[in-house]
């Protein structure tokens, strides 16, 4: 740099705050029109971090479907797993699935990541 010039300022990345909950709340109601696009009576769920959180979508056919949505930067996948599979399992047959904003796409084309044992297990009860 030349002299006088000062070199700009950087920026600190905030993590915290009203963004990335508003983040997170516009991605739900994104799965929500798209499940309700494709035919299933969806709703958000609120009150994340209370007792009987059942996650953030709710699908009146498949009340066993415990579904969380994730829109971050970085993807921490058996975290998330881990930790909607906790909640599920407090239910009676809980099943965990968690949807996953893929960068710069729509929610339709999200990720719905399920364990093996919790694929299995939808299959089963859609085959009943």
């Amino acid at each position: 740099m030349g002299r006088g010039r000062r070199r700009p300022e950087r920026l600190e990345l905030v993590t915290g705050g009203r963004a990335p909950r508003r983040k997170g709340d516009v991605f739900e109601r994104a799965v929500v029109a798209v499940l309700l696009e494709a035919g299933f009576a969806a709703e958000r769920c609120f009150g994340a971090g209370r007792p009987d959180d059942v996650g953030d979508v709710e699908l009146a056919a498949f009340p066993w479907l415990f579904v969380d949505c994730k829109n971050a930067h970085r993807f921490e996948l058996a975290e998330w797993v881990d930790a909607l599979a906790g909640k599920a399992a407090r239910a009676d047959d809980g099943i965990p699935l968690v949807v996953v904003k893929r960068p710069r796409r729509p929610a339709r084309d999200a990720y719905a990541v399920v364990p093996l044992w919790a694929f299995a297990e939808i299959l089963e009860r859609l085959e009943a």
